[in-house]
Order: C-alpha cells, then structure tokens, then sequence
C-alpha cells in the first residue's frame, strides 16, 4: 500500500506529463477512458495488428470446425471476447508502467487496475460461455443427424421391406399364373383325348353300320350274325 507522500509525488508527477503529441499518440489517447473499446462494438485499433486477429480467428475455426453460420457467428464472437480479455491484460501492464514512471497517480492506477480487471474477467467468462454454447450447438447438430439417419435407415428399410412384399406378391402371381396355364394345358389335353376317343367310336359304328354291297353280299357285321346265329342253331 502506497504512503501518502508517494501519491502526493505520484500526483504531482503527473501534472507534469503534458500527454501524448504525435497524430499515434493521440489516436491512442481518444481511447482512453470508456472508449477503450473493451464494450459496445467490436472494433480493432489502428495499433492493433490485423493479422494477428485473423490469424486468431482461423485458429479458432481450425479447431472448432464450425459447421453452418451459426456456429462460425459463435466462433467469431470466441475470437472478439479472447481479443479483448488480453487487451484488458494489456492495459493492466501499461498502467503498472505509467505508475511506475511516476505518470500516474496511485489511485488512478487503482482504479484503472480495477477496471481492466474487471473487463478481462467478463471477457474470460464471456469466451467460454460461447464455446460452451457453440458445444451444445453443435451436439444439437449431431443428434439432429443422428435422427435424420435413424429416419433414412427406416425408410431405406421400409422401402427394402415393401420391395420384399411386391417381389413376393409377383412371385405368388407367377406361380399362380404357372398353375392355370398348366391346369388350361391338363384340360386341353384331356378334351382333345376325348374328341379322339368320340371320333374312333364314331368311325367303327360307321364302318359296323355299312350297308349291303350291290352284289347281294352280307356286309361283314351281318355275316357275322348269321354265323353266330348258326352256331347257336
């Protein structure tokens, strides 16, 4: 804990600084205070490296692998809320530094310490509460998946199951078909068996039935009813 007479020097220290004077220096300063970015609007100061973001950002990606615009919107929020965590971080050692070179009082310090702190933290739980919120996203995702696959394979497999039955169905109709056509044949042939049999009855009671030839004989049925006649005589 700093004495009173090291903040009474602290203090009149920094009325001595006259502040930044270069066109940086006084960017930088415009963003002090509350405008020092760590609330509202994302936004990278101009000293601040690009590069070194989007390079953060694309790690951040490569690991999550986030799928659909969701996910990359929660990713690039991961990215702003880890970007300001450390910048919070910064602004704690350069107000140890101000401090340390007498450009700011003790209860400055204080309290700026205190307000970095306070940023970094939310920024920390901020980070991790949208990792934990892309996580369960992303689980949501797979189970949705899971589901949908679940649904797929029941079809493909009720689909599957139908083409057993219309197979079956086919082949019952098949064999039927074989039957009848069999049965037709059977039928067929045995009315043609009887045309035949009818017609070979037809011609011996035509060829029994003949009548006497022009010289008196007896047809050949007669003869042998007068022979049978005789015999029984």
């Amino acid at each position: 804990m700093a004495t009173a007479a090291q903040v009474s020097a602290n203090r009149q220290n920094a009325q001595k600084s006259t502040g930044p004077r270069t066109a940086e220096g006084l960017g930088a300063s415009s963003q002090n205070n509350f405008r020092h970015g760590l609330r509202g609007k994302f936004q990278l100061f101009a000293s601040e490296d690009r590069a070194e973001y989007d390079a953060l950002l694309e790690s951040l990606r490569e690991d999550h692998q986030p799928a659909g615009i969701t996910e990359d919107l929660i990713v690039q929020r991961m990215s702003e809320h880890f970007w300001l965590a450390r910048r919070a971080e910064r602004f704690q050692f350069e107000s140890s530094e101000l401090l340390s070179e007498g450009l700011s009082g003790m209860d400055d310090f204080n309290e700026a310490m205190a307000l970095w702190m306070r940023y970094e933290t939310t920024h920390e739980r901020a980070f991790f509460k949208c990792l934990n919120e892309l996580n369960k996203v992303k689980a949501e995702r797979r189970k949705q998946q899971r589901q949908n696959e679940i649904g797929f394979e029941r079809q493909k497999q009720a689909e599957a199951n139908e083409a057993r039955k219309q197979a079956a169905e086919i082949r019952k109709q098949a064999d039927e078909s074989r039957k009848a056509a069999a049965e037709t044949r059977k039928q067929e042939l045995h009315e043609h068996r009887l045309r035949m049999a009818n017609a070979k009855i037809t011609a011996l009671l035509t060829k029994n039935t003949a009548p006497v030839h022009s010289n008196g004989a007896a047809s050949v049925s007669e003869h042998n009813i007068t022979e049978s006649a005789t015999a029984k005589s």
